[in-house]
């Protein structure tokens, strides 16, 4: 099934309507991060983006199938503490609901 556009708040959603992002956790594995999210109904991929402390975005992630994903945070250089990390579900390669900000550990 393909899922029709829907509109909140002016912003264009793909997914499902009612779709949010569950389940965010950001956790130490050595000296990686995991991050990980629960499934958002209709998303086919998602893509996970680096935020500055002023949460602007500084890198974002190659998008991915799964629910988790390894990252290395000392690639992040620069005084632009803290970090935060946000994902995006995206259906057939568009945007479709990007989770708030969450810091990283």
């Amino acid at each position: 099934m393909r899922w029709q556009p829907w509109v909140t708040d002016e912003i264009v959603y793909r997914g499902e309507p009612g779709a949010q992002f569950t389940g965010l956790a950001a956790m130490a594995e050595g000296e990686a991060l995991v991050l990980r999210w629960d499934v958002v109904a209709g998303a086919d991929s998602y893509r996970v983006s680096i935020l500055a402390g002023d949460l602007a975005e500084i890198t974002m992630l190659p998008p991915t199938t799964e629910l988790s994903l390894r990252f290395d945070p000392r690639s992040l250089t620069g005084d632009l503490r803290p970090w935060f990390w946000q994902v995006t579900a995206l259906v057939d390669g568009g945007a479709s609901l990007t989770s708030d900000p969450q810091r990283l550990p």
